[in-house]
């Protein structure tokens, strides 16, 4: 599942993936989120990572690529939530550390943010 919340007030827009991202999941993942980034309004982005349940090499390369994408576009992103799962996935192909997650800030959420 991919949602994307619109920006509310002083709230960045979210964007919230949930399930797997493994091999057979991430071509029409790919597809919903190339739509979603096209249509997303200029300004912050906060990532929602924490409901995956199962990732790949697949599923780190597609967030890595969604990171670049979001950098070239000049949106300010930061992941908000990262699943153990994800974690070890990205952790285990050398995308995350103790200070970023697919090249991308994290930060501690908020409780409004994880609503």
């Amino acid at each position: 599942m991919i949602e994307l919340h619109p920006a509310a007030g002083s709230q960045p827009a979210r964007l919230h993936i949930a399930g797997e991202l493994c091999i057979p999941a991430v071509a029409e993942a790919r597809t919903g989120l190339l739509q979603l980034v096209a249509g997303l309004a200029a300004g912050p982005l906060s990532l929602h990572l924490g409901d995956v349940s199962e990732a790949d090499s697949a599923g780190v390369q597609l967030l890595l690529s969604l990171s670049r994408l979001l950098r070239e576009r000049g949106t300010e992103a930061t992941v908000v939530a990262c699943s153990e799962a994800l974690r070890s996935a990205a952790k285990s192909l050398g995308a995350a550390d103790a200070h970023r997650c697919f090249g991308l800030p994290e930060a501690a959420a908020s409780p409004s943010e994880v609503a």
